[in-house]
């Protein structure tokens, strides 16, 4: 799992926006929304910089699935799996 979720990225790229477009105080706004004290335990100023490259290239903050198959579970495949282990489905 991911430690920033949608909601934190879209807040700190909204702070970004809206202070002028200073990293600082987007970095300063974020961790006090979130009550973070610590430098260490907020994001930092470069991913800050990195969430807002993002959102400009792609229009999301997010990342993207990899391309290729997603593998499921079907009841084909169960029943296989079954059929192998000789147990009665």
């Amino acid at each position: 799992m991911e430690q920033w979720s949608g909601k934190h990225r879209a807040f700190a790229v909204e702070g970004y926006i809206s202070s002028d477009f200073l990293l600082s105080e987007a970095h300063r706004r974020f961790n006090n929304r979130y009550d973070i004290r610590r430098l260490c335990d907020g994001s930092s100023i470069k991913l800050i910089q990195f969430w807002v490259a993002k959102f400009r290239a792609t229009e999301s903050t997010l990342n993207r699935l990899k391309p290729g198959l997603i593998p499921t579970v079907a009841t084909e495949n169960v029943r296989g799996i079954f059929r192998y282990t000789l147990l009665p489905l």
